[in-house]
């Protein structure tokens, strides 16, 4: 069975500021509308990295097929991508071949 790869999620400093930039309301800073996220960015680099990475650290994680490199949100599903489940004992083999012959009896009657 092959172990699939977690992806840590990731979002760029640009992504991040725009998410800001929508969560909060613009501000007047002297009469001009400015918007929080990008003012974050701007004022305070070390406290917008900071918050970065606490976002980042509270989205789930992709997982991807060791086979294939298809990505799914659920690990098992990328453990079981490439692999097919036998009908009769429900084991997962890396090819159909494989599950085929699982519960068959093979030429040496085994």
């Amino acid at each position: 069975m092959s172990t699939p790869i977690e992806i840590e999620a990731e979002v760029t400093e640009e992504e991040f500021e725009e998410y800001l930039n929508e969560l909060f309301e613009e501000v007047s800073i002297c009469g001009q509308m400015r918007q929080q996220g990008s003012i974050l960015r701007e004022v305070d680099p070390t406290a917008f990295r900071c918050e970065k990475n606490g976002y980042e650290d509270s989205l789930d994680n992709k997982w991807k097929c060791a086979v294939c490199d298809t990505e799914y949100d659920d690990e098992e599903e990328a453990e079981h991508c490439c692999m097919h489940e036998c009908e009769e004992c429900g084991e997962w083999y890396d090819d159909e071949g494989s599950a085929k012959r699982c519960c068959e009896p093979n030429d040496l009657g085994i």
